[in-house]
């Protein structure tokens, strides 16, 4: 049984792969298509202008305005990559130092390497404070059948079902093989 609160603690780690997590290009590609599909806020000059969202302005790939000027000039693909890159930087670091205070017993090295990826996915999202502790009962046992049966994946703005992001983490996890070793029939649209 895990029993998890609200503490946080920061840890020494100045990067992802410190905290034992490779941010690699299928992930930032994954976590891309999850957020912006069909590349919102693109406009004809390649660059990314901010948008509404039930979060508020974003740009790029559901991001917060990080400066007043993009208001006027936006960012390109490339400076929004590297803006999502560095914030799954920030976020590994936050949910290790999250786990390592609220699940001692658990360590991150001993999660699989595909739920270490679920965790930072939901948490980029959700925030470590917006992880069900069913999601992190889940990852630390690599319990599939809890995950998805369970629709610990769902996520919403409010009431509203975040539809693209949930869609995403099914094609990516429940249709395939990943998780579960069989394909997944169904098809959500």
């Amino acid at each position: 049984m895990l029993i998890l609160g609200i503490v946080w603690v920061p840890c020494l780690i100045a990067t992802a792969e410190e905290a034992g997590f490779t941010i690699t290009d299928d992930f930032v590609q994954y976590i891309q298509s999850a957020t912006n599909p069909d590349g919102f806020g693109l406009s004809k000059d390649g660059r990314f202008k901010p948008y509404s969202t039930p979060m508020g302005r974003r740009i790029g790939y559901r991001q917060c305005i990080w400066d007043e000027s993009l208001y006027d000039v936006g960012c390109t693909k490339q400076e929004a990559e590297k803006r999502l890159r560095d914030d799954l930087q920030r976020t590994v670091i936050e949910l290790k130092g999250f786990l390592t205070t609220n699940v001692p017993s658990c360590t991150w090295e001993r999660i699989a390497p595909d739920y270490q990826e679920i965790l930072v996915d939901l948490t980029s999202s959700e925030g470590v404070s917006g992880l069900k502790p069913a999601v992190i009962a889940a990852a630390v046992k690599g319990d599939a059948r809890q995950l998805i049966d369970g629709m610990l994946y769902i996520r919403t703005f409010g009431s509203t079902l975040d539809n693209l992001r949930n869609r995403a983490f099914a094609q990516r996890w429940i249709e395939s093989d990943r998780l579960t070793g069989k394909k997944q029939k169904k098809e959500i649209k």
